[in-house]
């Protein structure tokens, strides 16, 4: 179970580094110009939000200083009528904090 775990953990990881390796030296008008960087970026949100679905909630309980229910609801974020800004925020905010947890869990 623990390298199950371990799996969804590092699919999260993994995806949050693309997101930052896409947005590097990014402004939010560049993103908001460029819909491929947009899409790709609301693509790896969806990506994290499936791996943060399927981890048990007994490891979210243990790692509650990961917003798990905000990482499942990244899936979502077409919904928000300001959903461009809500994606740069959460793509160059808090996916920082979140990483730097994660990282934490899986050392």
């Amino acid at each position: 179970m623990a390298k199950l775990i371990n799996i969804f953990l590092d699919e999260i990881l993994t995806t949050i580094r693309k997101i930052s390796e896409l947005l590097k030296d990014k402004t939010l008008d560049d993103f908001k110009s460029n819909y491929h960087v947009v899409e790709n970026v609301i693509k790896y949100l969806n990506i994290i939000s499936e791996a943060a679905r399927h981890v048990p909630d007994e490891v979210k309980q243990e790692f509650n200083g990961i917003p798990w229910e905000e990482l499942i609801n990244l899936r979502n974020i077409e919904n928000n009528p300001e959903h461009l800004n809500l994606v740069w925020n959460i793509a160059t905010n808090k996916l920082t904090e979140i990483s730097a947890i994660i990282e934490e869990v899986l050392n």
